[in-house]
């Protein structure tokens, strides 16, 4: 689900709070045990293409995300226009969620006993902005210039903050500091901060499998959606 909702602000030319403190303070007693210490682990999904701009470039992502022990859960997904510089790590947008994660003790009517729940709460997403300008060849070999600052702008106001990346410095914005009220940037506010996303899982030492994410905790576990991916 995220990676088609980042597919799709990309597709638009586009490619998220609390203070870091907050996060240890929610951590500090968390509700983990039994099968849900065994997804404790830090998770990486490869490049990978997610979907294509007509007459545009491919869009590609690269995430990594971490259950820790303590009860904190870090998400980071990097987004490219090309499969090259994917490769070689240059992305043009990263999305930073942060948030604690617990286990979930009652799970929907026909989930199978191996198959465990947590819940995660994002409560930080902050958006880093490498590049005003991004350029990329679409299928036609044809070069295609798109500045990713005014796009961003559109969709997150932000009260006003130039989104500009002020030369070869990264800009980055914690979008609940920032970016309130909703409608200062409703395409974050909505999917992802302060939301609560439910999340079945098997997992054991080397790796774990797991379910698209929902907000709907009572989701039908599906094996063939399942994606796994190694510690």
């Amino acid at each position: 689900a995220r990676e088609a909702r980042m597919a799709r602000l990309a597709a638009a030319l586009l490619f998220l709070g609390a203070a870091p403190g907050a996060i240890a303070a929610l951590a500090q007693a968390p509700n983990i045990s039994g099968a849900a210490r065994s997804l404790c682990g830090a998770y990486t999904n490869p490049c990978r293409k997610v979907a294509h701009v007509p007459s545009g470039p491919d869009i590609w992502v690269s995430s990594t995300f971490s259950y820790i022990a303590d009860g904190r859960y870090i998400h980071e997904e990097f987004g490219f226009f090309n499969e090259t510089a994917c490769s070689k790590n240059k992305p043009w947008l990263q999305i930073r969620y942060e948030g604690t994660w617990r286990s979930e003790e009652t799970q929907a009517a026909g989930v199978p006993d191996s198959v465990s729940s947590v819940a995660v709460d994002v409560v930080s997403v902050w958006l880093t902005l490498a590049r005003d300008e991004v350029c990329a060849r679409a299928v036609e070999g044809e070069l295609q210039c798109m500045k990713t600052n005014e796009t961003i702008r559109t969709l997150c106001p932000c009260n006003g903050w130039d989104w500009s990346t002020e030369g070869s410095e990264p800009l980055k914005r914690n979008v609940g500091m920032f970016c309130m009220p909703h409608e200062q940037c409703p395409v974050i506010h909505e999917a992802f901060l302060h939301q609560t996303h439910h999340v079945y899982f098997k997992a054991n030492a080397y790796r774990s499998c797991f379910s698209p994410t929902s907000t709907a905790a009572s989701r039908v576990w599906e094996e063939s959606e399942e994606q796994c991916v190694g510690k």
